[in-house]
């Protein structure tokens, strides 16, 4: 710059780039490509240092650039062998495969290609490598494949060939491989397989028509066809061919995979012959089959096929049947539960039910249904088979009508026992007490002798009815065994006392042995094993005439907490042919006519024992020789232990002559009338009678007695009605009478009946006098414990503090609205709303199981029962039960 001649200028120099602009040019060419790369690319220096890498290389690695920069080559094969082994410079050059692996430790294998260059003026090597992760699992795949391929082929059951045409003039092919089924279908090894025509494997039928199927498959590419093949042995072996045409490699070859047809074609046969045989039996079978379409809804279409047996049943033709739905023949809607049937059928496939229904002819059919869905040429179909069960149906009818009949006819037995029972026990009453007035008064010898011979008579007929009412009683199964603790031996050695007597009248030895190894308290029902006893001793003392009398019990086994005991009562009497042993258990039965005119008795009592027996978990057996005695024997099982009742103190008996008892005496039979009032009066007691129920109210309101004796038949008012009532009464003012029930009803669970009913104590006729007195004897204790009586689940009796104010409130409350329940189920069956009544007596059900009053709750469910079948008679019959046992229960 001149200041002086005001001049600026510059001066420079220029410099040829052309070089450095084509090799910046180059490098940012390479730096594209190698980001672009799926390949990884990287600059390798002598040493194995990593000097560059592509985006690609980081990728693959999971190294940063700096972090893979910072390797070697070797690292990434984590081989130190390699390093040692070779170096750089044997690797340039090179193509080979390795594994490499990740940052992450996880390999992959790679395809290594290395070649040497220089940059920057030294020697380095750039490697290209090639994820071959997906090439390796191919060719895995491959070789897999193949190997699958081989096996499939050589195990195959099929004949599989490979031949390749040789001759067009001559249609000539030879087999270049066959699998291990041709082989074996054959009887040929392979290599002799191989180089045969299929013609040389043909028989001479089918190789005429050979050439023809060749032409067939080259034209078509792909033929099957029907051939016969022979074996090395020359059996004939039908077979069905699949070929395929193709050509490889300038070679025309023929694919073709041969099944051995000889079972199916066997079995076609066999099918044709077994179809004849099954269409004989589908048409001569008797019951109805029939085979419907499925519609898409899952109910049965139109008939597809019958046999001859629905014809036949239902009245229609085959023809007639064919082509037509369920509904034309009958409608599924008549059937019962039809949603339930349709619901099982859908989830199970099969449903069996019975309906009714009329064939063409009108007449009602009953028929149990089994139907099954099936698949018919792979289409699902109804398969039903209708067993015709009317004439079964019919019988069950007239079995259900004789049952009926005899369950009425057992009632009438029952109400003419319990009548009998009542009626002879009356007059009997009158005739024991009779005897006992008169047995008190001054007699000589022979009188008094009469009379106890007459009292003996009515004590025989009072058994011989106790024995025709146990009877009864197992006949209906209403016997009831009880199990309680009791003192074995000294049950025993009592009844063993009780027929001392008799022996000895007789003059016969009585003998008695009892094991020491017995325990002394078991649980059973002593009542029973005293009665069996009894039965057995007075048996054998009635049929021996001299001799002895013996009675045994031993210990059998013991199991657990059980012992069985064995009892065996032998005598020296007339004995038992063998062939009349087997009468001894029938009912009404004895050995002879003659020893009922001889001896007496009903021919019940080994009856009757041999049951109990059995009842109590025992057997009984007899062994006899006519003339020589018997010994009859008999088992049963008891538990051991057990805590005796406690026995109560016995009450000072006050002189009967000194204070006598206020007695309201209510009978309608005057003899009992004059018996009882005699023999209560002779005892010192002041004694008021009267007739029946009404008149023992109006007695009530004028006077207080000690005790009412009160009987339970009789007219215009029974004493159950007078005895509610003074109870009813009793509630208001908090006293109480002692009633005691003096009654002729004397049947299985009358006793707890009449107590549950309010009664204190419970006499049957013919009452016995000592019975009578020593219950009025303890009248203040009878009395104490009035209203302490309550019956049982089983229907026992239990003596026990119980208060309509001890019950808890919440308990009241259930027993107002059991109340109130019933009230609205009287009101509903005025009505006639059976709906109405199932619901209320499901209600009273519930509410008496919170309660535990299962009568009640048996009685509500009966009802319920009955409403639900619609039977109005009889659900009237039980609901007019249910406040009898409602009040019971609420005594």
């Amino acid at each position: 710059y001149d200041l002086d001649k005001n001049f600026a200028g510059f001066i420079g120099t220029v410099f040829d780039i052309t070089d450095r602009k084509i090799a910046e040019e180059g490098l940012e060419r390479y730096r594209v490509l190698s980001e672009k790369a799926r390949d990884i690319i990287m600059f390798v220096g002598s040493d194995g240092s990593i000097l560059d890498a592509n985006e690609a290389a980081v990728k693959a690695y999971g190294y940063t650039y700096k972090e893979l920069t910072g390797l070697t080559i070797f690292e990434l094969r984590k081989d130190d062998n390699i390093k040692n082994q070779m170096s750089v410079a044997d690797l340039e050059g090179v193509f080979f495969e390795a594994i490499h692996f990740r940052k992450d430790g996880t390999s992959f294998p790679v395809e290594v290609s290395s070649q040497g260059t220089k940059l920057g003026g030294e020697r380095v090597l750039l490697s290209i490598i090639r994820d071959i992760s997906d090439r390796k699992r191919a060719e895995r795949a491959l070789r897999e494949s193949e190997e699958k391929f081989r096996n499939l082929f050589n195990i195959a059951t099929d004949a599989i060939y490979l031949h390749e045409l040789i001759d067009d003039e001559e249609n000539i092919s030879r087999f270049i491989e066959v699998n291990d089924g041709a082989c074996k279908m054959l009887g040929y090894t392979k290599e002799e397989i191989i180089g045969l025509s299929p013609k040389d494997i043909n028989s001479e039928d089918f190789k005429t028509t050979k050439k023809e199927i060749l032409l067939k498959t080259i034209e078509e590419k792909d033929y099957s066809y029907y051939a016969v093949h022979l074996s090395k042995m020359g059996m004939e072996i039908p077979v069905e061919v699949k070929s395929h045409y193709f050509e490889e490699g300038g070679k025309r070859l023929i694919f073709s995979i041969a099944r051995d047809v000889s079972k199916r074609k066997a079995a076609e046969r066999a099918l044709k012959e077994s179809e004849q045989k099954f269409r004989e039996i589908f048409h001569n079978v008797t019951d109805s089959i029939l085979v419907q379409e499925l519609m898409d809804n899952g109910l049965p279409g139109k008939y597809i096929e019958v046999n001859d047996a629905a014809c036949r049943t239902w009245g229609y033709t085959r023809e007639e049947f064919l082509n037509r739905s369920i509904d034309s023949i009958n409608s599924y809607k008549k059937f019962p539960n039809v949603e339930l049937m349709l619901k099982e059928f859908h989830n199970t496939g099969s449903v069996s039910f019975e309906t009714s229904t009329y064939n063409r002819d009108g007449n009602l059919k009953h028929v149990e249904i089994n139907a099954h869905k099936i698949l018919m040429n792979e289409k699902p179909v109804l398969l039903s088979i209708l067993h015709d069960v009317t004439d079964k149906k019919q019988a069950e009818i007239a079995l259900k009508k004789a049952k009926n009949k005899a369950e009425a006819a057992s009632r009438s037995k029952s109400e003419f026992l319990a009548n009998m029972s009542h009626e002879i026990r009356t007059p009997l009453n009158g005739i024991v007490g009779m005897i006992d007035l008169t047995l008190l008064t001054e007699l000589d010898y022979e009188q008094h002798e009469n009379l106890t011979i007459a009292k003996s008579c009515a004590n025989s007929l009072l058994k011989i009815i106790n024995d025709i009412l146990d009877f009864s009683k197992m006949e209906a199964g209403k016997l009831a065994i009880d199990n309680l603790p009791f003192d074995l031996k000294g049950l025993v050695e009592e009844i063993v006392k009780t027929h001392a007597v008799g022996a000895e009248e007789k003059g016969l030895e009585f003998n008695y042995t009892f094991s020491s190894n017995i325990p002394q308290v078991v649980m059973a029902d002593p009542n029973r094993l005293q009665q069996i006893l009894n039965n057995l001793l007075n048996n054998a003392i009635k049929f021996t005439e001299k001799g002895e009398v013996t009675l045994i019990v031993k210990k059998g086994m013991v199991a657990d907490d059980y012992v069985e005991l064995k009892f065996a009562v032998a005598d020296t009497g007339i004995g038992i042919s063998n062939e009349h042993i087997q009468l001894l258990f029938k009912s009404f039965s004895q050995v002879d006519s003659s020893i009922t005119r001889r001896f007496g008795g009903t021919g019940l009592g080994l009856v009757i024992s041999k049951q109990l027996v059995e009842m109590m978990g025992g057997s009984m057996w007899v062994e006899s020789e006519e003339d020589r005695g018997s010994t009859f024997c008999f088992t049963i099982k008891v538990k051991v232990g057990g805590k005796l009742p406690e026995v109560p103190k016995q009450a000072v008996k006050s002189n009967p002559h000194a204070k006598g008892l206020g007695i309201l005496l209510a009978d309608d039979d005057s003899v009992n009338q004059m018996v009882l009032a005699r023999m209560l009066k002779e005892r010192g007691h002041n004694v008021d009678i009267v007739s029946n129920g009404i008149e023992v109210l109006a007695k009530y309101q004028q006077k207080k007695y000690d005790a009412i004796l009160m009987d339970i038949q009789m007219p215009e008012m029974d004493g159950i009605e007078a005895t509610k009532q003074i109870r009813e009464k009793e509630a208001l003012t908090n006293e109480h009478s002692v009633i005691i029930a003096l009654t002729a009803h004397a049947l299985h669970g009358d006793k707890e009946r009449f107590l549950a009913l309010g009664m204190d104590r419970y006499i049957s006729k013919p009452v016995k006098m000592e019975e009578l007195f020593e219950t009025l004897d303890n009248i203040n204790s009878i009395g104490n414990s009035a209203g302490n009586i309550k019956i049982s689940d089983t229907g026992k009796i239990i003596y026990k503090a119980y208060q309509k104010s001890d019950v808890k409130i919440e308990e009241r409350k259930v027993i107002d609205n059991i109340m109130n329940l019933i009230l609205e189920l009287e009101e509903a069956l005025t009505g006639d709303c059976i709906a109405k009544i199932e619901e209320i007596a499901h209600s009273i059900k519930g509410l008496a199981n919170t309660l535990e009053a299962d009568e009640l709750k048996t009685a509500a469910f009966r009802i319920e029962l009955a409403a639900r079948r619609g039977n109005l008679k009889e659900t009237i019959a039980y609901a007019k039960k249910i406040r009898y046992e409602f009040e019971v229960f609420n005594k």
